[in-house]
């Protein structure tokens, strides 16, 4: 009795060790399953945070065509591609630093838009979803060139069409009236877009609108960039207007 009394006792103390022993390892085992559990929710959150989707709304004309996602900077080197079905496209990414976009098919242009967190809705007449592109939906919908534009389209046909150059020139000389009422209207905004966000990319969208639509000298343009912020200053579109301005005015006469 005694003899099966003690071994009744060690084998109750050898299951109890056995227990506490496996809860320990149980206990190692939740600790490592957290910290892998809040290591990869932290990763997650973080991808989240600088998840970019461009969701497009197209005409039908580009189904079944390629559309492309490229830095504005070069058009021609495509970083992302779909192909676009039932009128819509999407792309998806990471971005850490906001910057300027395009997308395009084969022959056109479909939008000008801000890669930044968030999702991104680009439509044929609007585009919105983010702080900056909310600003240029904004700025694109102030700047309205529709009258401009359609008596321009008038009048081209004319100019092609005049059975003489008198008619002709008249022609030309209403399509350079309405242009330089265009090229005033885009100026004033630009400036007025570029005052406002000079220290970032709207400020460099409206600076790069400004340097192509503008009639400067060097020194005129050179006093521009100079007195600019880093992030219009030291782009590469900027910086080719600028050299480009330098060396008309070295081949200039008497230079």
């Amino acid at each position: 009795m005694t003899y099966k009394f003690c071994f009744a006792i060690l084998l109750v103390f050898r299951i109890f060790a056995v227990v506490k022993n496996e809860e320990k390892k149980m206990k190692k085992v939740f600790q490592s399953i957290c910290a892998v559990a809040v290591i990869t929710l932290m990763g997650s959150c973080g991808d989240n945070k600088n998840q970019y989707k461009i969701n497009g709304t197209v005409d039908d004309d580009f189904n079944g065509q390629m559309v492309y996602l490229c830095n504005y900077e070069e058009l021609n080197n495509p970083l992302d591609s779909v192909l676009v079905a039932d009128g819509k496209f999407s792309f998806k990414d990471t971005v850490v630093e906001p910057w300027m976009a395009a997308i395009r098919s084969s022959n056109a242009m479909v939008a000008t838009l801000f890669v930044e967190p968030g999702t991104i809705t680009v439509k044929p007449d609007s585009i919105g979803g983010t702080p900056l592109n909310d600003k240029l939906h904004v700025f694109n919908s102030s700047l309205d060139l529709t009258d401009i534009e359609e008596q321009m389209e008038e009048y081209i046909p004319l100019y092609y069409s005049a059975p003489n150059a008198e008619a002709r020139a008249e022609a030309e000389s209403i399509l350079d009236s309405l242009d330089a009422i265009r090229i005033n209207r885009t100026m004033d905004a630009c400036w007025k877009l570029y005052h406002e966000n000079g220290d970032n990319l709207l400020g460099l969208y409206a600076m790069q609108t400004i340097a192509h639509e503008g009639s400067f000298t060097f020194n005129q343009f050179d006093s521009i960039v100079k007195a600019a912020s880093p992030v219009v200053a030291k782009d590469k579109k900027i910086q080719q207007k600028l050299e480009q301005l330098r060396n008309i005015e070295h081949t200039s006469a008497g230079k």
